[in-house]
């Protein structure tokens, strides 16, 4: 991508989503504790002009970004069972959104590998409503 067009996302999961996990698979016994100790993954999206454009990626890659991230979670077994709406994606998540971001060196002999220079000061996307609650029947 030219160094004008790409955006970094980091996608951090909350504590809904694990309540979200555990309504989804209830015949499991989870564990007292089952922790988030991801940082954050983060992801490459064209960069955009406004929220109104962050949010229409966002919504048409949703499923796989749930499911990548369920699967870090629980496995990939179990994580083929998990399925949410995109309301409940941006309810399990926070967002910071990296736009000024810098290609300093691509190398296409490294797999692909990058070296991107972020500015380190985010744009957070948007405060999903927090209240959003599941309960396992």
């Amino acid at each position: 991508m030219p160094q004008h067009a790409l955006s970094i996302l980091i996608l951090k999961p909350t504590k809904q989503f694990i309540a979200f996990i555990a309504s989804q698979i209830p015949y499991i016994e989870w564990p007292l504790r089952l922790t988030l100790e991801n940082t954050g993954t983060v992801y490459q999206i064209p960069k955009c002009e406004d929220d109104e454009s962050v949010l229409e990626i966002l919504e048409a890659s949703y499923a796989e970004m749930f499911q990548h991230e369920a699967c870090c979670l629980i496995g990939k077994d179990l994580a083929q069972h998990i399925e949410g709406s995109f309301f409940d994606f941006l309810c399990c998540f926070k967002f910071k959104l990296y736009a000024n971001v810098v290609n300093i060196e691509s190398n296409p002999h490294d797999h692909g590998m990058e070296i991107l220079s972020i500015n380190r000061t985010p744009s957070i996307l948007m405060a999903a409503n927090r209240r959003c609650r599941w309960s396992s029947m």
